[in-house]
């Protein structure tokens, strides 16, 4: 059995080479340099999505618990307002008495 090299570029991926002289020379080509650049600036792109999304996503969790926290703060002020409501009852009623 015998091994052999084949050389293909992503850029165009159903050609092969025929030598690593000419995939080389066609890796300083204009067609592979666009592709390329084109390909790192998507990788940037995907990147920053990503960074944007985990940031996204951590906001959502802080301001769900600051959510949270404000719940219960509403209920301890309901109850301390009904807690009120008693204490102001109970000294009307202790003054009309």
């Amino acid at each position: 059995m015998e091994i052999v090299e084949q050389y293909v570029c992503e850029c165009n991926p159903k050609f092969n080479y025929k030598s690593k002289g000419t995939f080389n020379a066609h890796k300083k080509s204009k067609k592979h340099i666009a592709f390329s650049t084109k390909r790192k600036e998507e990788s940037i792109l995907a990147t920053r999505r990503d960074n944007e999304i985990d940031l996204l996503n951590r906001m959502i969790e802080k301001i769900t618990r600051e959510k949270i926290n404000l719940e219960i703060e509403n209920e301890n002020l309901k109850c301390e307002n009904l807690n009120l409501k008693l204490k102001i009852k109970t000294i009307i009623c202790v003054k009309k008495a």
